[in-house]
């Protein structure tokens, strides 16, 4: 049997006859006339070279190659259908599913507990996998080994989607009982003489550092950390200052710290989802992007 001789119509047809051992009404099932239906067995008899049904009392019987046939054709049928058919709305609710997430320690410590919160309400048969990433974290992303990440990155490479999710600018954070925290604002002069924790993340450079040298300045900087995690735990029990994004710092408040305003201008900064354009489309991963962004809009 050369299967390129035969066409999904006349697969089609075969199945109808088989189902209902009647060329009249295999024909009205398929939407055939009695003749063409003829012809179509005729054919099919040729191909397989086997009479496929034949007359018998009280109607038309499948040979044993027929008999043979018909179970693993409606199977496949049915599951050629089911591969073409248009996708079912995707519900939430009811899905099954794993996304793997990309984040930096700080988008971790933003986004992962609302988002968990909302997963758990919304679809709770979907679990997220998150993956600690080095800034851009394009190669997981592009290896499959994440589906998207939240990274801090102005244009991607154009194989890669970028979507923004929210925006952050820096603030310093000081224990309570700090000295500096009494005075209305921090003072440049206060600010360069204090002792200062240092975030490095990535190539180590600071816009805090950068805006310092604009003008002649430096700062004592007495504790390097990679991650920003362990900052809020340090400068609650010293004198120590750190520089960190306002929504990480918003996470710890309750700790005993106090937000300040840091004597410079400094540049705020976008979050952006990235994913590969290959995701672009499948359901599950579109509504969670929405989900991400609905939970920090306006945020």
């Amino acid at each position: 049997m050369n299967l390129r001789a035969l066409d999904l119509n006349l697969l089609r047809t075969l199945d109808a006859l088989l189902t209902e051992r009647s060329v009249t009404l295999a024909g009205r099932r398929v939407g055939l006339s009695q003749p063409a239906t003829s012809n179509a067995l005729a054919r099919l008899r040729a191909l397989f070279d086997d009479q496929l049904l034949v007359r018998a009392r009280g109607g038309m019987q499948l040979t044993a190659r027929a008999k043979s046939l018909a179970r693993p054709l409606a199977e496949a049928l049915e599951a050629l259908e089911l591969a073409i058919a248009e996708p079912r709305a995707f519900d939430p609710s009811t899905a099954q599913a794993t996304i793997s997430l990309g984040v930096t320690d700080y988008a971790a410590l933003v986004v992962i507990p609302p988002l968990t919160r909302a997963l758990r309400s919304r679809a709770p048969g979907i679990e997220l996998r998150v993956h600690a990433i080095a800034r851009p974290g394009f190669a997981m992303i592009e290896t499959g080994e994440i589906d998207l990440a939240i990274v801090p990155i102005p244009n991607p490479p154009p194989r890669l989607r970028a979507r923004p999710v929210f925006r952050d600018r820096m603030c310093s954070i000081l224990r309570d009982r700090h000295p500096l925290v009494a005075r209305a604002r921090l003072s440049i002069e206060d600010f360069v003489r204090a002792d200062h924790v240092l975030i490095t993340v990535g190539t180590g450079t600071s816009p805090v550092d950068d805006a310092l040298r604009r003008r002649g300045l430096t700062r004592r900087i007495v504790l390097r950390v990679p991650h920003f995690s362990v900052v809020p735990l340090v400068v609650r029990t010293s004198d120590m200052i750190a520089t960190v994004p306002e929504r990480l710092a918003q996470c710890f408040v309750k700790l005993g710290l106090t937000i300040m305003r840091p004597p410079l201008q400094l540049p705020d900064f976008e979050m952006k989802l990235v994913w590969h354009e290959a995701r672009d489309g499948e359901p599950v991963q579109r509504w969670f992007r929405e989900l991400l962004v609905e939970l920090f809009s306006g945020r």
